[in-house]
């Protein structure tokens, strides 16, 4: 699996977010992003910065970004519907062709 360097079995990780956050879009209609969003510990038990899912509404297009705070990178998609946006991001992170871009991190100022 392309999810994670080390994927964590559901079973073995606490949620960064809890059980009652009821966000079935997501948590089953698009489990790799719920995945990306919630799974804060690898297999090992080693922490893992949770991802954030960015939407916006910009000249008739939904704009996506999916920002993998673990490995500094990003994938963004356009599309003409939440939805399409959702299950574009979704098939790419199962099959792991997502077109990711590095980026990093600005340095914290003292």
């Amino acid at each position: 699996m392309s999810r994670f360097a080390h994927r964590p079995e559901k079973s073995q990780v606490a949620p960064a977010v809890t059980d009652d956050l009821n966000c079935p879009v997501l948590r089953v209609g698009h489990p790799a992003i719920w995945d990306y969003l919630t799974i804060d510990r690898y297999d090992s038990g080693q922490p893992r910065k949770t991802s954030t899912l960015m939407v916006l509404v910009e000249e008739g297009h939904v704009k996506c970004c999916l920002n993998d705070r673990e490995r500094n990178r990003s994938m963004w998609i356009a599309a003409t519907s939440l939805g399409e946006a959702l299950d574009f991001i979704e098939t790419h992170l199962d099959a792991g062709t997502g077109r990711w871009s590095e980026y990093h991190p600005a340095k914290k100022k003292r």
